[in-house]
């Protein structure tokens, strides 16, 4: 007599009948959960690989924006920079040319100008300034030495000459 056969084949079979149905229905279940696991599993994938692609393209379009914003950074700072010399310049040569002004006034004779700054060629004005006042005076008494000699020089020139 053959010996009945258990789930596993192997060993004594328990119940006749209903349990070769549970089997199946048991193998079909495996099944039918190991295809939803590999469809789930293929959708999270696919979803991964979707969100993979948005990132990349994310940092793509960010690392443009990056590179955008430094050229308008370093378009900024060119134009700030070159804002900032023609200011330097402009606040150099402004006093230079009043002092040139100055000194031509000074050179064609005209005592009495002052020249009124105040930075480092501002200082050289008050030099300046300080120069053509020391010029006025000594011109001044050059012009009026004349009338304070000119009568002693008579009085000197009737006393030794005849």
């Amino acid at each position: 007599m053959e010996r009945p056969r258990g789930i596993c084949g192997t060993g004594p079979r328990l119940l006749a009948g209903p349990s070769d149905t549970t089997f199946t229905k048991i193998q079909d279940q495996k099944h039918e959960n190991e295809t939803s696991y590999r469809t789930s599993n293929n959708i999270l994938h696919d979803l991964v690989s979707v969100e993979d692609k948005e990132a990349s393209i994310a940092i793509r379009e960010s690392g443009v924006e990056v590179r955008r914003i430094d050229v308008v950074g370093m378009a900024a700072g060119v134009v700030l920079a070159l804002f900032a010399g023609v200011v330097l310049a402009l606040s150099i040569t402004g006093p230079l040319a009043r002092g040139v002004l100055f000194t031509e006034r000074v050179e064609a004779g005209d005592l009495t100008r002052k020249l009124d700054l105040r930075d480092e060629v501002g200082k050289l004005a008050q030099v300046l300034n300080l120069m053509t006042a020391k010029l006025l005076d000594i011109v001044a008494s050059i012009q009026e030495a004349p009338r304070r000699w000119l009568p002693s020089a008579r009085m000197s020139a009737r006393t030794l000459l005849p």
